[in-house]
C-alpha cells in the first residue's frame, strides 16, 4: 500500500469481502434493511478499511448479464471501485493456488474470486495489517475447498457477513 492508500488513523484492522458475502446482504437482512448494510459497508469502503479484487466486481457484473437491474451488490462495487478495489499480486496468487489448488471449482468455467480474495488478504497481512475475510462461502464440496477453510490454511481468520455486521455494530 502506497501512503495515499493506507487506512485512516487508529486500527490496522483491515477487510476483505467475497462476492459470497456482498450477495448474502439482501438474503440475510431483507429489501428493507440492505440499503443500510450497505451505506455501513461504503462507511468501510472509503476510510479504506474494506476491500475486494477486481475479480468481484467481474462475478457479479456476469450474474447481472441476465437482469434488466444490477442488483445492489453490484452498484455497491461498482460505486466503490475507486476506493476499495485493489488487486492481488500474481506472485500471491500462484502461492495460494499452489498451496491450495481445491479453492478453484473445477466445474465453473468463469473466473473465480475466491483466490484472489485470499491473495488480497494474504498481500494485506504480509504488509503489517490486521486482515479478516468476510466470507459466506463455507462449505466444502467433494474436492472443492471453500474460502473459510483455505483462509485457515493461510492462518487468516475469516467471518460470515451477518458476524462481521454485528461484530462491528454496523447497524446501530
Amino acid at each position: 500500500m502506497t501512503v495515499a492508500q493506507q487506512p485512516e488513523n487508529g486500527s490496522h484492522q483491515l477487510w476483505v469481502i467475497d462476492t459470497s458475502s456482498l450477495l448474502a446482504v439482501r438474503e440475510i437482512y431483507g429489501a428493507s434493511r440492505e440499503r443500510a448494510v450497505f451505506v455501513a459497508l461504503s462507511k468501510y469502503a472509503t476510510r479504506r478499511k474494506l476491500f475486494y479484487p477486481p475479480e468481484v466486481w467481474r462475478e457479479l457484473e456476469r450474474a447481472a448479464e441476465s437482469q434488466t437491474n444490477p442488483d445492489a451488490a453490484l452498484k455497491w462495487v461498482r460505486e466503490h471501485r475507486h476506493c476499495s478495489e485493489r488487486a492481488a499480486d500474481g506472485a500471491t496468487i500462484r502461492r495460494v493456488l499452489a498451496k491450495v489448488p481445491e479453492l478453484l471449482d473445477v466445474d465453473n468455467p468463469n473466473e473465480q474470486a475466491d483466490c484472489y480474495v485470499l491473495a488480497v488478504g494474504v498481500d494485506l497481512s504480509v504488509g503489517g495489517f490486521d486482515v479478516c475475510i468476510i466470507t459466506d462461502d463455507r462449505r466444502d464440496k467433494g474436492q472443492h475447498i471453500s474460502l473459510a477453510t483455505a483462509t485457515g490454511m493461510f492462518r487468516l481468520p475469516n467471518v460470515p457477513l451477518h458476524a462481521f455486521v454485528r461484530g462491528e455494530g454496523v447497524l446501530e
